[in-house]
């Protein structure tokens, strides 16, 4: 055996031994958790709702390979044959457990992005269904099957026992394997000790919550208070400000603290059977765990791409700012200026300062209004402008010479033009002087860095300065013939020059040349951008006699022109990506909801057999959670149709009056559990409105909705009149609630804006609603404002058009 041989078979052993190190060590760790969960089995000595084995199983297969599957599989056994049951049905659960491990690993390494499962909303709902959902299923059905077959189990509680195996091991899954895969590897070095600081306080508040929610803390004896949504702004603030790490963390934490309170006997799942108890429970908290680890990954998203923009426009602001051209940016609506680089006070002599919020044509740029007038036409007609010549007046009253070239552009949403102005009243000069004495004009060209060159279209001879025969990659003593120039032109402009000098040639034409081409690529790689200006002259028969003109290369300034619309293009596509993502998260946040909801229903329903009433109160707080999160859910998919310009309108004519009474019988069951008086008047006869039924239908009920929920009693006052002096209708709502305190009133139609901490715990709510109606109101064409005495009431105006967008 050779050296290398040698060192080869020693690796192998060493890795062959540390293999089998961490399946034992992974066997122990299985085998002490296993032995822990089963303490909490009910219903059966081998199946409980609390099953930690089944994370620790997934994160390890994820974390160190399928090949760590022996210890899972002598861990499971251990831990089974030690409690109840037969070496055989041991045998089968083992075998279930690793096949569990297996099959969940190696379908979220296929779909889900392995350990990277949690980087994306999109992932981590493949993640549930992959791992959560099917992989143990495979478990719960080897399992339960082999407790069967060994008489274990009774075959009429083949469906109970499964349902238990199969929750325990599904919500191991969501919080125990995403805790050890999130801070697995160098996650604790990379989390910053003031996040360490703030996640030690989230976590002494997730304590005390969970104490009140579910560890007998709550002052009352009443056990089943549905408390369970102090838990949800814990995980949101988690989710938002910690990230998933911090998130996953609480959630375990908050479900460590809930297992051990709902067995005592507390918190808002407990009916009187444990099993049932622990059951609801990791329904919630899996679906919370869900919910917040999304949210976290979304919020980690668009944090990243909000960098990603600043460093977008950042290098847009040098570049923009760089130019040795005057670059100007102004609305297209208008032509008002809204930005300019810092070549324009060189040029022009206005401050920038001076210039914004301006127009050309009030700064007095344009000598001839008639040569401005033209190259709108231009602009109009071919939706951008290449060189065009103007002449310009400067603040001290000189006149100069420019090439103006336009392009439209999108800033923040808006139509824009960004212009470019080059200031050629040197290169004017020089061609001026190229009449008055040809030599002089070829040194002053060669002089300012433009090529030239000179055609015979007699003889067919052509002529290049040696500059110009630089910008086409050949040596100053290259010949040059008009078929070789046709070579030079990238295959893609030849067409374009062609014409173009054929139109130069045609004595119609006025003889005049300008074009801008590349040239093939040269021996660095890369095509040169050249603009070619030139003059044709004529005999007296109108046959052309002599061709002349410049060469500039241009290359930089195309670069720099590609780069701005590069960057606008990719500003667009974070707004996109932006409410394409929460349009997403939304609709996939609907399905597990969904099932929630409508397993709940059939519960109460008695699908699955008769419900006491000690059991239909806690089922009745998970269907009215599912409902508020849905309604939450909805708003995030309503405003992100809104935001992406997704929501259309079906305008009809529409009775204010019998339309606002319906939203009010539909808040009747809101209204009758608080001692509040609603008044309003239904029989008074106003002018019908132009708008959307469904959307004024959804600004009514948020703005009642809203004013119920914080009156607690007193009176909410609905006042409809016709405003014939704003041309349409106006709707106020009065109420006597808690009011808005003056400083937070400008930000209330803010998106995801609450007044303060104390409210969201009292009242509830995302801040999505108002923040809904205002941008509803604003695609209503309508007006909205609001004013408020804290302490003493609230006031929402609203005013819709006759017509639609004809409000005054």
């Amino acid at each position: 055996m050779g050296l290398d041989e040698g060192e080869q078979a020693k690796g192998l052993m060493k890795l062959s031994v540390s293999k089998m190190a961490m399946s034992l060590g992974l066997a122990i760790v299985y085998f002490l958790s296993g032995k822990l969960g089963l303490s909490l089995a009910f219903l059966n000595a081998s199946a409980t709702a609390v099953w930690p084995p089944a994370g620790i199983a997934l994160a390890a297969v994820l974390l160190l390979g399928p090949r760590i599957w022996p210890g899972i599989f002598i861990g499971a056994f251990l831990a089974n044959v030690t409690t109840s049951g037969s070496i055989a049905s041991s045998f089968g659960i083992a075998a279930g457990n690793t096949i569990e491990a297996l099959v969940g690993a190696g379908l979220v390494e296929r779909f889900a992005g392995g350990r990277r499962a949690f980087d994306r909303p999109q992932t981590i709902f493949t993640y549930v269904v992959a791992a959560g959902l099917f992989s143990t299923a495979l478990s719960a059905t080897f399992g339960v099957t082999s407790l069967a077959l060994g008489g274990f189990a009774r075959s009429d509680q083949y469906g109970a026992v499964w349902l238990t195996w199969w929750l325990g091991d599904m919500v191991s899954d969501l919080i125990v394997a995403p805790l050890i895969l999130l801070w697995a590897g160098s996650g604790v070095q990379r989390f910053k000790w003031r996040s360490f600081v703030e996640l030690f306080f989230v976590l002494l508040l997730v304590f005390i919550a969970g104490q009140i929610v579910f560890g007998g803390w709550f002052p009352f004896r009443v056990k089943n208070y549905p408390l369970e949504y102090l838990t949800i702004p814990l995980l949101l603030w988690a989710a938002l400000r910690l990230g998933r790490r911090g998130t996953v963390t609480a959630a375990a934490v908050m479900s460590g603290i809930a297992t051990l309170g709902t067995l005592r006997g507390f918190g808002p799942f407990y009916t009187g059977d444990p099993n049932e108890s622990l059951l609801l429970l990791q329904a919630f908290m899996g679906t919370m765990t869900v919910m917040a680890l999304s949210l976290a990954a979304l919020t980690s998203e668009q944090k990243k791409t909000a960098e990603e923009l600043a460093r977008s426009e950042e290098r847009f602001a040098k570049a923009f700012r760089a130019s040795p051209d005057v670059l100007v940016i102004s609305r297209l609506s208008d032509g008002m200026i809204i930005e300019v680089n810092d070549r324009w006070e060189g040029l022009f002599g206005y401050r920038r300062e001076e210039a914004l919020g301006q127009t050309p044509p009030t700064l007095d740029l344009y000598v001839d209004p008639v040569d401005r007038r033209k190259a709108v036409d231009i602009m109009q007609k071919e939706g951008s402008l290449r060189e065009y010549p103007l002449d310009v007046k400067l603040r001290s009253g000189e006149i100069r010479q420019v090439h103006l070239s336009v392009e439209k552009i999108v800033v923040e949403g808006e139509p824009c033009m960004l212009s470019i102005i080059r200031d050629v009243t040197e290169q004017k000069r020089a061609e001026e002087a190229l009449r008055e004495s040809e030599d002089r004009l070829w040194l002053a060209l060669e002089a300012t860095g433009l090529g030239t060159w000179d055609f015979n279209p007699v003889t067919g001879g052509l002529k290049w300065s040696a500059r110009t025969k630089v910008m086409f990659g050949l040596p100053p003593e290259a010949e040059v013939t008009a078929s070789f120039f046709g070579e030079l032109i990238h295959p893609e402009d030849r067409a374009r020059v062609r014409e173009a000098v054929e139109r130069a040639l045609d004595p119609a034409g006025g003889g005049k040349y300008g074009i801008e081409f590349r040239t093939v690529p040269l021996q660095e790689g890369a095509p040169r951008w050249v603009a070619a200006r030139g003059q044709a002259f004529f005999d007296a028969a109108g046959r052309p006699v002599r061709f002349i003109g410049t060469a500039l290369d241009i290359t930089d300034r195309k670069r720099r022109e590609e780069e701005l619309k590069e960057k606008t293009r990719e500003a667009q596509e974070a707004s996109r990506l932006k409410s394409q993502i929460l349009s997403n998260v939304s609709h996939e946040l609907r399905t597990p909801l969904n099932g929630i909801i409508g397993y709940t229903h059939l519960l109460l329903g008695g699908t699955y057999g008769p419900v006491d009433e000690p059991q239909r109160f806690p089922m009745e707080g998970v269907l009215r959670n599912a409902d508020e999160l849905l309604n939450l859910i909805n708003n995030l998919l309503d405003f992100s149709r809104i935001e992406s310009g997704k929501l259309s309108l079906d305008l009809e004519p529409i009775e204010l009056g019998p339309l606002l009474q319906e939203v009010l019988d539909g808040l009747k069951p809101l209204v009758e559990k608080k001692t509040l008086a609603i008044r309003f008047d239904p029989s008074q006869r106003l002018p019908a409105v132009e708008s959307d039924r469904t959307r004024v239908r959804q600004v009514f009920s948020n703005l009642l909705s809203n004013a119920i929920k914080f009156t607690e009693e007193g009176e909410i006052r609905i006042l409809l009149r016709d405003r014939p002096d704003r041309g349409g209708v106006e709707m106020a709502v009065h109420d006597t609630g808690i009011g808005i305190p003056a400083e937070e009133l400008p930000k209330i139609f803010e998106a995801f804006h609450q007044v303060d901490g104390t409210l969201t715990r009292e009242f509830g709510g995302t801040g999505l609603g108002l923040a809904i109606v205002k941008e509803l109101v604003d695609l209503l064409k309508a007006e909205i404002r609001a004013s408020s005495e804290y302490g003493k009431g609230s006031t929402f105006t609203l005013y819709l058009p006759y017509r639609f967008g004809e409000l005054k």
